[in-house]
């Protein structure tokens, strides 16, 4: 088993994304696809007896990931391993992820799953308290809502920087990920190999504050008929890039709308966007707000 966390487990020490302007994307993708993970690694395993999680989707795991991930921080970093279960691990309140260093890997979104059964609070938060944390990421499981969210960001990236998220899978979200906050941007993030499903109202992704986010071969599969953005950006963005992704079926599949800030350095390349519901794209913003440089490359938009 500590195999297959070694196998997701990214460590992004020599992030290719400097310069938000000239980004490289040849760079990225060539990083995402060769660097060296790291084997040495120490495995916190959220089922050993010294945490305690037991993944039947009844027992409240929420406490023994934590500790695991307690522990990790402790020792300087390592990998929190949560192991295939046939049922879920539940929660009820929130994981956070608040020291550099650190990652949450599963065996892969159709063996692992987490089931919050909690509303409006995120399932995890990357918190630096203070600092930034960074060198630290989640991958390889699924976010399973139990019950209707009504509020609130599955996953926040609050104060994060060299972030991955990859290969994971949130379904019945109300905002499946944010980026930044409007006192904490983040910065330097690849988001790749991640799908949002079935959001039915809000947002697959809020794009808060921040710079330098990547996200490719990503997929947003929405509802029919419902309220929804695949992707929302609102305020003080510099480089934000999606690549190789598809939308289907949300009201939006961008929206970009802000009242002060600058949205500047956005790019869709080679996205798909299939029966929106009222547009593809979508830009609104006001008098005191800018926009500039967005860019629009092999984007395809279906209204069918």
């Amino acid at each position: 088993m500590t195999d297959v966390a070694k196998t997701y487990h990214l460590s992004p020490t020599e992030f290719p994304v400097n310069d938000p302007v000239n980004i490289n994307f040849d760079d990225i993708v060539k990083y995402m696809n060769s660097h060296a993970f790291l084997p040495e690694a120490l495995i916190f395993n959220v089922t050993d007896s010294e945490y305690g999680a037991v993944g039947d989707n009844s027992t409240d795991d929420t406490a023994a990931i934590q500790s695991a991930i307690d522990a990790a921080e402790s020792n300087g970093g390592g990998i929190v391993y949560l192991p295939p279960t046939t049922a879920g691990y539940k929660t009820t309140a929130t994981l956070t992820l608040q020291t550099s260093g650190v990652s949450l890997v599963g065996a892969g979104p159709k063996a692992t799953a987490l089931v919050p059964n909690f509303n409006t609070d995120p399932v995890i938060t990357f918190n630096g308290t203070g600092n930034l944390v960074e060198q630290t990421g989640i991958s390889g499981f699924e976010i399973a809502h139990s019950g209707t969210r009504n509020a609130g960001p599955t996953l926040l990236l609050d104060r994060a920087t060299r972030t991955f998220i990859r290969d994971i899978e949130i379904t019945d979200s109300y905002i499946g990920l944010q980026f930044g906050t409007a006192a904490n941007p983040s910065g330097n993030v690849i988001c790749r190999a991640t799908r949002f499903r079935a959001n039915t109202t809000a947002e697959g992704v809020y794009v808060y504050s921040g710079a330098a986010l990547f996200m490719d071969h990503c997929q947003f599969n929405g509802i029919a008929n419902t309220a929804s953005n695949a992707i929302r950006i609102v305020d003080n963005i510099d480089g934000f890039w999606v690549l190789d992704s598809t939308i289907e079926t949300h009201d939006t599949g961008l929206y970009i709308v802000h009242s002060a800030g600058s949205v500047a350095n956005v790019l869709f390349q080679n996205v798909t966007i299939d029966r929106p519901r009222i547009s593809g794209v979508r830009i609104e913003p006001t008098s005191t707000g800018s926009t500039n440089q967005l860019r629009f490359l092999n984007v395809q938009i279906d209204d069918t």
